[in-house]
């Protein structure tokens, strides 16, 4: 093996150095090459993934996550199978069933000029999410007596779907 010289081995080293600090940097996220960013994530390593989590378990939580996606037009289309009984346009009278126009929000069995069950008529309450939903899935187990009995939505999705399509009929 040759001899270097001391200016070859200081090259070396430096080229040397500089590769390796290439490679950290390269290694490290881009907002980890903050030295401000880097201080706070040497200080607050465990609580970095604590917070992450929380992050992403508040939007869960608050946003419904994937497992509530909605789908407005799919929403739409399945409603054609109700439109036989009722109607979203708004204005329009009522037919066999109530017109569910703007329906999400809104008081159970509050439209005029329809003449509800006495069920549903004493079930008092709003029309939320959840509680269309459960109606959707089963009425007359939702509430029993009531008049609606061939208009169960059996699939998770097409009842979120068909609520999106309802809570969007009340901006029109």
């Amino acid at each position: 093996m040759a001899k270097r010289t001391v200016g070859q081995s200081d090259q070396i080293s430096s080229v040397i150095g500089a590769a390796r600090r290439d490679t950290m940097t390269a290694k490290r996220p881009f907002w980890a090459k903050n030295p401000i960013s880097a201080r706070l994530l040497k200080s607050y390593e465990g609580s970095a993934v604590v917070i992450a989590l929380v992050a992403i378990l508040a939007w869960f939580t608050f946003s419904g996550g994937p497992a509530r996606a909605q789908n407005v037009p799919r929403g739409e289309t399945i409603f054609q199978r109700c439109a036989a009984c009722h109607s979203v346009t708004r204005g329009k009278a009522n037919g066999v069933g109530p017109n569910l126009h703007g329906i999400v929000g809104q008081p159970v069995a509050s439209r005029p000029k329809f003449a509800y069950s006495k069920a549903l008529s004493a079930a008092g309450g709003v029309w939320s999410r959840d509680r269309l939903d459960a109606f959707l899935k089963n009425p007359s187990k939702s509430v029993p007596g009531t008049r609606m009995t061939a208009g169960a939505v059996p699939s998770d999705q097409d009842r979120r779907d068909l609520i999106a399509f309802l809570v969007g009929t009340a901006r029109h």
